[in-house]
């Protein structure tokens, strides 16, 4: 089947894990809020599921290649994500549910100190 254009990104951010960090740093917060909208509209409309094992492969390769360069994007990140994922859990989105978890897993373990209040949301 063809691929769509959102298809066809998410497999090319894939790709750029490979590439250095420092080419892709500029880029990573627009990334991130890109891929925060793509998780709203995969919970409500997509329903490929290699499409979302890719889609939080990408967003767990961000979160680590981000918050590798700039640790201060940490903040950023959680309140992109956090409310979203809440969001998951409370609507009981069981498709995506393990899928949040472990990046909800990742951020926690990435935080050096307590944990914001964004957590207890």
């Amino acid at each position: 089947p063809a691929l769509s254009l959102f298809d066809t990104v998410l497999m090319r951010l894939i790709a750029l894990g490979g590439v250095r960090v420092e080419l892709v740093a500029p880029y990573l917060p627009d990334t991130t809020t890109y891929l925060a909208q793509a998780v709203q509209l995969s919970d409500e409309r997509l329903t490929n599921p290699e499409f979302r094992h890719y889609l939080f492969e990408t967003i767990s390769a961000v979160i680590r290649c981000q918050t590798r360069i700039q640790p201060l994007q940490l903040d950023f990140i959680e309140t992109s994500f956090l409310p979203i994922f809440s969001a998951l859990l409370r609507r009981e989105s069981l498709d995506l549910l393990p899928y949040a978890v472990q990046i909800v897993t990742l951020l926690v373990e990435t935080r050096p100190s307590s944990l914001p209040d964004v957590y207890m949301e």
